[in-house]
């Protein structure tokens, strides 16, 4: 399956690194990252996108991604993983697969405040945190703890 990405509109403007996921989590009963499971994602669908993956994948690591599956290999597009402290997030790795592959990794954080104020944006506006508040549509916990 190819990955289909909503388009991305040039958004400009101020905003919080990453509101827009901490109240996708707020509509699925996450008020904190300290109170949330590991490996318990939420996963939100909008029509004609790459579904939008959030997971706790350590006790102060925070994975939001889109994915998808090429010939057999999940792809993100992109990932990036946040160290959360103290009500912060900070990026710490990012991935993405296509055009031309890239990841980058630095536990002081990563200098992506331009890309992440875009993504912010991007998520709002392609209705992924409206899609959140439809249980009938995105169940929220699709990880499962079964092998």
């Amino acid at each position: 399956m190819e990955s289909f990405m909503c388009p991305h509109p040039f958004v400009t403007g101020e905003v919080r690194t990453m509101d827009v996921i901490q109240e996708i989590l707020s509509q699925y009963g996450v008020e904190s990252v300290e109170e949330w499971e590991i490996n318990a994602p939420h996963e939100v669908e909008v029509e004609a996108c790459d579904p939008l993956t959030i997971e706790k994948i350590a006790s102060d690591r925070v994975s939001v991604g889109h994915y998808f599956t090429q010939n057999g290999d999940l792809m993100s597009d992109p990932e990036m993983v946040f160290k959360v402290e103290d009500g912060e997030w900070t990026p710490v790795s990012f991935t993405s697969h296509p055009h031309p592959p890239r990841h980058e990794h630095d536990e002081s954080g990563l200098g992506m405040s331009s890309f992440l104020e875009t993504w912010e944006k991007n998520i709002r506006n392609m209705g992924y945190l409206k899609a959140a508040g439809h249980p009938e549509t995105n169940s929220g916990n699709t990880g499962s703890t079964e092998a």
